[in-house]
């Protein structure tokens, strides 16, 4: 899926807006590769500014997840739903 500059973290803030979730349930929901998502909520590089650098998205959580297993994912939310919300109208 190709999509034009910005609008992957305008389609997290949305979903997200809707229901905090993990990045595998935002990677089903919106078709993208999980570690796109990943990159765009927790990435710490000068080029791109992350949500979490915003201040838009943070962890809200972790949920066990038992499948023979034992393992955590991490569960995120807004922040400010004002702020996001601006965030969407650029």
């Amino acid at each position: 899926m190709v999509t034009k500059k910005g609008e992957t973290k305008k389609l997290i803030v949305k979903s997200l807006l809707e229901k905090p979730k993990s990045i595998n349930e935002l990677a089903c929901k919106l078709c993208i590769k999980n570690a796109t998502i990943r990159t765009h909520i927790n990435k710490k590089q000068k080029l791109i500014k992350s949500l979490t650098i915003l201040r838009i998205v943070k962890k809200i959580e972790e949920k066990i997840l038992i499948r023979g297993g034992y393992a955590k994912t991490k569960i995120y939310g807004i922040v400010d739903k004002e702020k996001a919300n601006k965030f969407l109208e650029k």
